[in-house]
């Protein structure tokens, strides 16, 4: 488990932290709540969790993602078998993108 929430990680981080997420095969749970995230870190999150079967929970609660990132990281959640939980309440995402 990692939490990071309540940090200004912002997009430019947040985004190569998706990247890093890529290569992940021991960390199941993180926590990047207030944490400054944007779509482009969101969309980065989308593309690691293709790859990625450890991740099972993701919070990005309180965030600045949109419809862009929300479309993103839902379309692997959707399909995914590993993931339990993700949570972007708080974000910017609109009704008709929430899952």
């Amino acid at each position: 488990m990692l939490t990071l929430s309540r940090n200004p990680i912002g997009d430019l981080a947040g985004k190569e932290f998706g990247e890093a997420l890529k290569c992940n095969r021991t960390l199941n749970t993180l926590e990047l709540d207030d944490a400054e995230i944007g779509d482009e870190a969101a969309k980065s999150f989308g593309a690691a969790l293709k790859d990625n079967l450890i991740i099972i929970w993701l919070s990005l609660k309180n965030n600045k993602i949109g419809d862009a990132g929300g479309i993103a990281i839902g379309e692997v959640v959707v399909d995914s078998e590993s993931m339990l939980m993700i949570d972007l309440d708080g974000n910017n995402i609109s009704p008709m993108y929430q899952l």
